[in-house]
């Protein structure tokens, strides 16, 4: 799935509703920046450099962020998906988290 996503500039899903979003955390793996409904546990993601987040009744801010890639040239391309991905890594690193319930066991 991963090398099917990095031949692609944008992860779009207007969703109703997600729980996790899988998917959406593999468009991150593959240096995707995402398009998302504000229906997803994924929020804020203008302030994080993932993407955006919108209310699904703003469909002109929907075209205006696909136009806003779609305008992008190659080098920007590039730059906004090396951010994502090692976004994506810094998220994926559980180290810190794991390292924090070790420690609530320890006598």
């Amino acid at each position: 799935m991963i090398p099917t996503l990095r031949a692609h500039d944008l992860f779009f899903l207007p969703t109703l509703g997600e729980n996790y979003g899988h998917v959406i955390a593999e468009a991150f793996q593959a240096g995707l920046p995402v398009l998302l409904s504000d229906q997803t546990p994924w929020r804020g993601l203008d302030a994080t450099g993932l993407g955006c987040d919108l209310p699904l009744g703003q469909k002109e801010a929907f075209v205006r962020y696909i136009e806003e890639i779609a305008g992008h040239s190659p080098e920007k391309t590039k730059a906004m998906k090396q951010r994502v991905a090692e976004r994506a890594a810094q998220i994926a690193d559980v180290t810190a988290d794991l390292m924090a319930n070790r420690r609530l066991f320890e006598f």
